[in-house]
């Protein structure tokens, strides 16, 4: 046991004697360990050896748990690589007939992403849920297939971003090993997400495109920063509520039928959360709005396990869509638009019309790849 069990548990040394005389059946063994590369005597210690058996037992179920979520997640990839695949062969079919000439080099950079995205989990965070990425694998692989069917240009161009992206992806396993050294940051994040809001409205800079100012522009380049305030206030909400959760969870009052926690403990919390509601009301940028909602009573809702905070949530979104629907005209016409689009089948309801057309012709489940218009 001796020899095999300190093998497991990564320490290069050898079970040299064991003395049960003095100790009879108790758990207690008298023993010498000695290093590979020692020749010296050391006097012999007394260990429990039902201890070094459990830790024996759980270093052997570490590794293989090491090992389980990342097979798992590598047949999933294989999965999804196969399933785009098949659709870039129908999509081929679809619209000339025939297998598409480029068939090995689609799994061969697409494989080769993936595989390269798999190896950086498996070396970088061995213990990571499998299915993320392997939903990410499926999700953008059938994106690339669909803009290939539309303007191979554009897939081209996802293609590459998709590579960035998988770049990208790698340096953040490598550079936040430790996800609690992240947390420490967590209202770094929250000033940084807030700023990343605020930013659209600085003169100048800012700019409004169909009524939401959502844009900066700094030369040639321009981006919504609103994208980069999402991970940066995600990261401030799942690190406070880290820390936070026991104290949330507890109740310290009650207000009619909801048992709430010590209200400073929400706080910052609220703080954040008003803040950024605020700053994205003002830029009438409301889709954002509700998914930074979203994040906010969810994460609440997954740390406390308090249901209350889930259904005062809905109650809030409920209050807040009205609210919103009666003092921003825009979104009082995008509702009307959605109610009746036929009167700006060109204009604002395009879209809409468009999807009813696509429904009559093809069905809830589609007519196939390339087989629709456009």
């Amino acid at each position: 046991m001796g020899q095999r069990c300190l093998r497991a548990l990564g320490c290069d040394t050898y079970l040299l004697a064991a003395d049960h005389d003095d100790v009879g059946d108790n758990e207690f063994a008298a023993v010498v360990f000695l290093p590979l590369t020692t020749h010296t005597t050391v006097e012999p210690l007394r260990v429990d050896t039902c201890a070094v058996e459990r830790r024996c037992a759980d270093a052997s179920r570490r590794t293989s748990e090491h090992v389980r979520p990342r097979r798992t997640e590598l047949g999933l990839i294989v999965m999804a690589l196969a399933l785009a695949g098949a659709a870039y062969v129908l999509v081929s079919l679809g619209k000339t007939a025939t297998i598409p000439a480029d068939l090995t080099p689609f799994f061969l950079a697409v494989g080769g992403l993936l595989l390269a995205a798999h190896l950086a989990v498996r070396w970088l965070a061995p213990l990571a849920h499998p299915i993320p990425l392997a939903v990410a694998a499926l999700l953008n692989s059938i994106g690339y297939v669909i803009l290939a069917r539309l303007d191979p240009d554009l897939a081209h161009a996802q293609a590459l971003w998709s590579a960035i992206g998988v770049g990208l992806f790698a340096a953040t396993l490598f550079l936040v090993r430790d996800i609690y050294r992240l947390a420490r940051l967590r209202y770094t994040a929250m000033l940084l997400g807030v700023a990343l809001l605020l930013l659209p409205l600085v003169p100048g800079i800012g700019k409004e495109i169909n009524g939401s100012r959502l844009w900066v522009e700094f030369g040639p380049i321009s981006f919504q920063p609103g994208e980069f305030a999402k991970i940066a206030l995600a990261i401030f909400v799942a690190g406070y509520l880290a820390e936070r959760r026991t104290l949330l969870a507890s109740v310290s009052r009650r207000v009619g039928p909801l048992r709430l926690p010590d209200p400073r403990y929400l706080g910052p919390l609220l703080l954040a959360w008003g803040v950024s509601l605020v700053v994205l009301m003002s830029e009438r940028d409301l889709g954002s709005s509700l998914l930074f909602f979203s994040l906010f009573v969810v994460t609440l809702w997954v740390a406390t396990h308090r249901w209350s905070f889930l259904f005062g949530g809905v109650g809030l979104f409920g209050a807040g869509a009205v609210l919103a629907y009666n003092n921003f005209s825009h979104l009082h016409h995008r509702v009307r638009t959605w109610q009746n689009p036929w009167p700006e089948a060109s204009a604002a309801g395009y879209q809409l019309t468009q999807a009813a057309f696509a429904f009559g012709s093809g069905g809830v489940a589609g007519s196939g790849l390339a087989l629709g218009s456009p």
